[in-house]
């Protein structure tokens, strides 16, 4: 069976991306354009991985992550956070929920699937090297 990833971004082009490369790598791949929507998704379809963008409108990545990691149901899906920033914005490493690591859009396409096949491998790796302010792990 299919391992399931739920790729959540406001950018229409890079979810297609998303669904072209993970698809071609044997994946079952689901899509929503925002946090909101990515719950409705939950609901009904549970994924072993997701690829969370941070910048999006309505619910943000953090927010959602935060609303996952309190649900028993999606508290241990592996999350890989994408974003735009250079790094997560400066607040106390307390306020990050907890996510599997940190990459921004400037990750490859082969460094992307590399990271969804090692996180869903390796869900309780140590982490590598921490992005500023969160004490969380980056992607190597």
């Amino acid at each position: 069976m299919a391992k399931r990833i739920l790729a959540v971004d406001d950018n229409s082009v890079i979810l297609e991306v998303y669904i072209q490369l993970l698809s071609a790598e044997g994946y079952e791949v689901s899509v929503a354009k925002d946090g909101s929507e990515a719950l409705k998704v939950l609901e009904t379809w549970q994924p072993d991985l997701v690829v969370l963008d941070i910048g999006m409108p309505n619910l943000s990545g953090w927010q959602l992550l935060e609303i996952m990691r309190s649900r028993v149901e999606w508290h241990d899906i592996p999350v890989i956070m994408v974003t735009a920033l250079l790094e997560p914005p400066p607040v106390e490493k307390e306020s990050y929920p907890e996510y599997n690591c940190y990459v921004t859009k400037k990750v490859t396409g082969n460094e992307l699937v590399a990271l969804v096949a090692q996180n869903l491998e390796d869900t309780v790796a140590t982490p590598v090297e921490s992005p500023p302010n969160t004490g969380q792990r980056a992607c190597p």
